[in-house]
């Protein structure tokens, strides 16, 4: 028997104990007629002495079948206990057939019908009640019938005259009857119990899924406030970092700032993995696929790599054949290579990282190999079903995350081999073409010349920073924190901007969509737009507007001037 077939067994008898439990004082009341019954008739027969004994010995049991129901798991029937309290109830009714039975022996006449049929009585009538839909316990049938059917049933057949044998006879093929219907009893009885059981889990499991809906809706408003608040000061640091940069006048200062570069850019790499995976398993991730070199790429992760570095003894060795193109998400694309360097460079021990590319029909493979410990399991390493255990550590968090996240949206293969303690590791990444050519975006600037920017923003701190920025690319640039403001200072001044780059969220009131249709109201003009936003996912009608660019926030400045110049 399955531990789940157990389980449901369990179940059913607990329910059948209670039952029991709870139907003692009705069965008792049941009985308490039959013995009357019996009585009554005992003493229209003549015999008031065998009618007081056989209502005091009956009584005792029923006593004791109250005494046993109210006593017994006084707090109700459990799992613990329900085994318990059915062996007792089966003992009782083992007795209770006894005692009836042996009163049907004694007041046995074989010279008189009148005692034949109050002795036929007393067995049938208490015996008939397990046969009913409603018996919640077979074996206690059971074990009530065969010492109250079966001992008449053969007194009569070894003692009694000829003719009277058949109605012993008759007695054994009641009970045979009492079987096979106490059988369809609880067969009925079962089927109500565990349709009972399957209601209750329906409900539970409704409960639940009501509950981890609620968790996950939870879990993903703090993700979204939590992300967005993150952002804000990432992405102003990022443009007071830029223009920090161009004013150093010395080495040193110059180490110093690229320390601090570094130190920025892993914290935003942390929160921008945690907003991917979150926005990749809500569905709100799609991927966008564009034409580009693949080989570029990776040599632009590996510099990256080598860059934010801090074992500087450790050597990146990279083979590539040729150059390699590709058709996919190359923002998708670089993460799950940036990630799986990272992963190598992490848990290799100081080992040095290898890194192969090559071409093979519609799809690259990208291998990347460590010296460090290995794996000591097989199977695909981003199967959630899996455990990703390495003899020293264990490869996991947000790397693999999103790896495997990405992976999945954009198609693309990813296995850990080498899983041995000595060899080290090896990721290999299989990134596939996309059937269809998609249409090229070129960058906002190359559509248009670019030269004057207004920017709404509710920071300050972000308005400052892309302000500095802007300008020192040659942009004229106009500031507001609100939608109202923004209008006002076109007004005035008479800017007429060639773009457009606006927070989703302003003041949690106005939204990037009605910033969009009202400043593209204004100028009369379809403004190109670029939208900053720090949300996990941004509804489809900022997308909807046309010649509109999403940047999820922190934004790095060169990520920016490429949208905008190309």
């Amino acid at each position: 028997m399955t531990n789940q077939s157990a389980h449901t067994l369990d179940e059913i008898r607990v329910a059948q104990a209670t039952a029991l439990k709870q139907d003692a004082r009705r069965s008792a009341l049941l009985v308490w007629g039959l013995v009357i019954y019996i009585a009554i008739i005992l003493l229209a027969s003549g015999n008031p002495f065998m009618a007081f004994l056989w209502v005091m010995g009956t009584s005792v049991m029923i006593v004791v079948t109250l005494i046993y129901a109210r006593f017994v798991a006084p707090n109700g029937i459990t799992k613990e206990n329900f085994r318990f309290y059915l062996r007792g109830h089966v003992i009782i009714c083992i007795l209770t057939g006894t005692l009836w039975t042996s009163f049907a022996i004694v007041i046995t006449d074989f010279q008189s019908a009148f005692s034949l049929l109050i002795a036929g009585s007393i067995v049938t009538s208490i015996t008939a009640g397990g046969m009913l839909p409603g018996s919640a316990y077979r074996p206690a049938y059971i074990a009530l019938a065969i010492p109250t059917l079966l001992p008449l049933s053969f007194y009569w057949i070894i003692f009694a005259p000829n003719y009277i044998r058949f109605f012993g006879l008759a007695l054994i093929l009641y009970f045979m009857f009492g079987l096979m219907s106490s059988a369809q009893a609880e067969i009925l009885s079962r089927d109500g119990i565990i349709a009972k059981i399957q209601q209750r889990l329906s409900a539970e499991m409704a409960e639940k899924t009501r509950a981890v809906r609620l968790a996950y809706a939870e879990k993903s408003r703090f993700l979204a406030s939590t992300s967005h608040d993150l952002s804000q000061p990432l992405h102003a640091q990022g443009y007071f970092l830029d223009a920090l940069s161009r004013s150093v006048t010395s080495s040193e200062q110059g180490e110093l700032v690229e320390k601090i570069k570094a130190s920025w850019t892993a914290q935003k790499d942390m929160l921008e993995s945690l907003v991917t995976v979150t926005r990749a398993e809500g569905g709100m991730l799609r991927p966008n696929p564009t034409r580009f070199d693949l080989s570029e790429l990776v040599e632009s992760i590996l510099r990256e790599q080598e860059a934010s570095n801090v074992n500087k003894d450790l050597r990146l060795t990279c083979q590539i054949e040729g150059s390699v193109t590709l058709i996919s998400d190359v923002s998708m694309a670089r993460r799950i290579i940036a990630n799986a360097l990272s992963n190598a460079v992490k848990h290799g021990k100081g080992s040095d990282v290898s890194v192969s590319l090559q071409s093979d029909d519609d799809k690259a493979i990208l291998v990347v190999r460590d010296g460090g410990p290995g794996f000591v399991i097989d199977g695909n390493v981003l199967n959630e079903d899996d455990g990703v255990v390495s003899t020293q550590t264990v490869r996991s968090g947000l790397g693999l995350s999103i790896i495997r996240s990405l992976s999945n949206l954009v198609g693309a293969d990813v296995f850990i081999g080498n899983r041995t303690e000595a060899s080290g590791a090896k990721c290999m990444i299989t990134l596939k073409n996309y059937p269809t050519l998609p249409t090229s975006q070129t960058p906002l600037g190359q559509s248009q010349s670019t030269n004057a920017v207004l920017v709404i923003d509710d920071d300050r701190a972000i308005l400052d920073a892309l302000s500095s920025t802007l300008s020192f690319w040659g942009l004229q640039v106009v500031t507001a924190e609100s939608l109202e403001i923004g209008l006002s200072r076109l007004t005035v001044t008479g800017f007429n901007p060639d773009l457009l780059i606006v927070d989703n969220r302003l003041d949690g009131v106005s939204t990037g969509a009605a910033v969009i249709r009202s400043v593209r109201d204004h100028l009369a003009k379809d403004i190109p737009v670029i939208v900053m936003s720090g949300d996990i996912g941004l509804p489809t009608s900022v997308s909807d507007q046309g010649n509109v660019r999403i940047l999820p926030k922190p934004v790095m400045p060169d990520q920016l001037r490429q949208l905008i110049f190309g």
